[in-house]
């Protein structure tokens, strides 16, 4: 389940201290602080650069 999968994940990041190998850092962000969270193209630029041109080229408002 969902529930068995996140306190797998939970236990490796306090163990090993880092995510596991196949964990974006981007859906972690995302489930922690909400999707808006990820379209900060500042902290993508330096998670995933990538995608942060990505994301960067896509027209979008100032509000």
């Amino acid at each position: 389940t969902l529930k068995a999968f996140g306190s797998l994940v939970a236990l490796y990041i306090r163990f090993v201290e880092a995510l596991p190998p196949r964990l974006s850092p981007v859906f972690l962000e995302a489930i922690l602080h909400g999707t808006t969270a990820v379209h900060d193209v500042d902290w993508l630029s330096v998670v995933s650069p990538t995608a942060a041109q990505l994301l960067a080229a896509w027209p979008h408002s100032d509000d």
